[in-house]
């Protein structure tokens, strides 16, 4: 899991929404409260993180939101637990198939940030743009991380808390991948896209099957945990992400094994909620 430090009022590109509140999004945050590291919600009108603590809500600063992790590269270098986000099948001078692996990347393009694909010997990140393949040799490839997971997507309708990587006129791009007859492909789409676009055999390619890159996140009731919740702080114990529906919203909060359920800080108090969903590694 990677962390952005962030300081309150402004949106986080990078930061992948989790909740929602008043129509805006909600997206998981720590801070340093007391003796421990408390998980909330912020948004883009707080000035802080908001936590449940000592029976309040307060508002912390700075703080971290929960984020995927891209590491600089250039000239086709891939850097060590990148994200396997698809393959690409090339015929071999013999006559035999083989299986590529290919790794999600974004590079900076024409006033935007792109998100495409890279393999062991490409000469940098290509990506569909103006119905051809670009690529460019310096950029950025996503880091394999444990709470992320891939689930079916339909155009126009991206599930919420899809993870973003890129954007274009003022529109993020969201991290996807689809198969055609040269393989399975990482790429991009925005709710304004028709599909995930990706780079095949030199072309700018639109799948209108795909799947979307989200964060894996386990039903929970009544205080129970999974074993493969992912802890996010500490309070005394491990605290774990949850999020729970409460009054038609989509809230973020903490829990632990001796909490009892999914505690969030709003409305000036903590709220306790017994059915929830935990952010969880599988």
């Amino acid at each position: 899991m990677r962390r952005e430090a962030g300081k309150g009022r402004g949106i986080l590109t990078d930061a992948v929404a989790v909740g929602l509140e008043d129509q805006l999004p909600l997206y998981a945050c720590r801070a340093q409260a007391g003796a421990g590291v408390h998980l909330g919600r912020y948004r883009a009108d707080f000035a802080g993180c908001h936590i449940g603590f000592g029976g309040k809500e307060i508002s912390v600063a700075p703080f971290e939101v929960l984020a995927p992790a891209w590491r600089d590269a250039d000239d086709g270098a891939i850097p060590a637990h990148s994200l396997d986000g698809g393959v690409r099948v090339q015929a071999r001078p013999t006559g035999l198939f083989g299986l590529d692996p290919l790794y999600s990347c974004r590079a900076a393009y024409q006033g935007g940030v792109q998100v495409g694909e890279i393999a062991a010997g490409d000469r940098g990140c290509g990506f569909g743009f103006g119905g051809r393949q670009v690529t460019e040799p310096h950029y950025q490839v996503l880091w394999q991380a444990p709470w992320m997971t891939w689930v079916p997507g339909i155009a126009h309708q991206l599930v919420p808390g899809a993870v973003a990587g890129g954007t274009e006129g003022g529109e993020l791009f969201y991290v996807c991948r689809a198969a055609d007859q040269t393989g399975l492909h990482p790429g991009k789409v925005k709710p304004s896209s028709p599909g995930c676009g990706i780079a095949s055999d030199g072309k700018e390619v639109v799948a209108t099957q795909f799947s979307l890159l989200v964060p894996r996140w386990i039903e929970g009731n009544a205080g129970t945990l999974p074993v493969t919740a992912l802890p996010a702080g500490d309070e005394q114990y491990l605290l774990y992400l949850c999020r729970a529906r409460i009054r038609g919203a989509v809230e973020v909060g903490k829990i632990d094994e001796q909490l009892g359920a999914c505690h969030v800080g709003m409305l000036g108090g903590e709220i306790a909620s017994q059915a929830y969903e935990v952010l969880s590694v599988r």
